[in-house]
């Protein structure tokens, strides 16, 4: 019987740090990418032992669209050498729209991820600028249109709310943008203030509220 198993692989840098994320991450260092990718590479090779098929594939970060068109070669070509992969495995990457390039989304496709999901977060600029993201709602609608161009058909947009000065209609503007784009998927997500963020400092000190629950639950309703 044929063991399978899902493969993580978490790429660490990112631009700037957002205000709600306590993932390891850390912004510059990417000078360290090329490192880093050879001790994930050889990680996979100790690993590959354990005779699993992969079914599905993720990679996340961080921002994993940083990586060079190159690295991105290097590191799916790898993993692909030391692990077998179903048939029909899913394999995705996270984009950060902002710092995707064709260059990578070809790497991407040469390497065989088959599904891409865009960080898109909000429509509106003070809720981008709030979070601490690098891109505009146009740079995630020019990302996909790059995507497609490439070839992609399965695309996740994901969405934030529950932030702080967010309103029933920034959701409701946030998901008509996003619906116009046609996604396969759309992942929203309630926002979590997690310890040690600047999310957490910023609420805790009164400088950004939250919006009541009630309203909260109305956002994520519609």
């Amino acid at each position: 019987m044929t063991k399978e198993a899902g493969l993580y692989v978490h790429i660490p840098f990112c631009v700037s740090k957002c205000a709600y994320c306590d993932f390891p991450s850390y912004p510059g260092r990417l000078e360290e990418m090329e490192g880093y990718i050879q001790r994930v590479l050889r990680e996979a090779e100790e690993k590959s032992q354990w005779g699993y098929t992969v079914s599905t594939l993720y990679i996340g970060g961080g921002t994993p669209s940083l990586m060079k068109q190159e690295q991105a070669k290097k590191l799916l070509k790898g993993l692909r050498r030391f692990f077998s992969f179903a048939e029909n495995a899913e394999c995705s990457c996270e984009c950060n729209p902002g710092t995707v390039t064709p260059a990578f989304l070809a790497a991407l496709r040469e390497g065989g991820v088959n599904r891409l999901s865009f960080g898109a977060q909000a429509r509106q600029p003070r809720l981008l600028s709030l979070l601490g993201r690098i891109h505009s709602w146009e740079q995630a609608e020019e990302s996909i249109r790059m995507a497609r161009a490439e070839g992609f058909e399965n695309l996740n947009l994901d969405l934030m709310l529950g932030l702080p000065g967010q309103t029933l209609a920034d959701v409701e503007e946030t998901l008509t943008a996003a619906l116009a784009l046609s996604p396969t998927h759309v992942s929203c997500y309630g926002l979590i203030v997690e310890e040690g963020t600047k999310m957490e400092r910023m609420v805790s000190q009164g400088a950004w509220g939250l919006p009541p629950e009630d309203v909260e639950r109305d956002m994520y309703e519609l």
